[in-house]
């Protein structure tokens, strides 16, 4: 956690795998640095992650802020496309696609789930939790 802010752990026998998706944002500051294709190693470090829930043969959940895709109210990219890219190169694999049983987001404000665009049977869904705002027509 303390270089890239992605850690992983077990919780009752499930596999939490939690990512830094502020870096891969369109929005991340400062915008001309250029970071990379694999910000602090998180794209390798995700995909040996879910080679050990494949090793195990058991599932894990992928965890993160900002999802990858389009954002609810504006219609525009959330991600970088060469870090959406990245990250759908890594769970649309079709050896560890099966051991991801969902991939959990929030952020945009409203709840949602997403389904991968080349994704095996097997691979979880993308589910998004909306934050209660009165900005976005979310108060309680």
């Amino acid at each position: 956690y303390s270089y890239g802010g992605a850690f992983s752990s077990m919780q009752a026998g499930l596999q939490i795998i939690t990512i830094n998706t502020v870096i891969y944002s369109v929005s991340h500051k400062p915008t001309n640095r250029d970071m990379g294709p694999d910000p602090f190693g998180q794209f390798a470090w995700l995909r040996r992650q879910l080679r050990a829930a494949k090793a195990r043969g058991k599932p894990a959940w992928i965890v993160g802020h900002i999802p990858p895709g389009i954002e609810t109210y504006g219609y525009s990219e959330l991600w970088k496309s060469n870090y959406t890219a990245a990250y759908l190169e890594v769970v649309q694999d079709s050896e560890l696609g099966p051991y991801i049983a969902a991939q959990l987001f929030g952020h945009i404000h409203a709840c949602e789930f997403r389904l991968l665009p080349n994704a095996t049977a097997d691979t979880g869904p993308i589910l998004l939790s909306g934050a209660l705002s009165p900005v976005y027509y979310n108060n309680p």
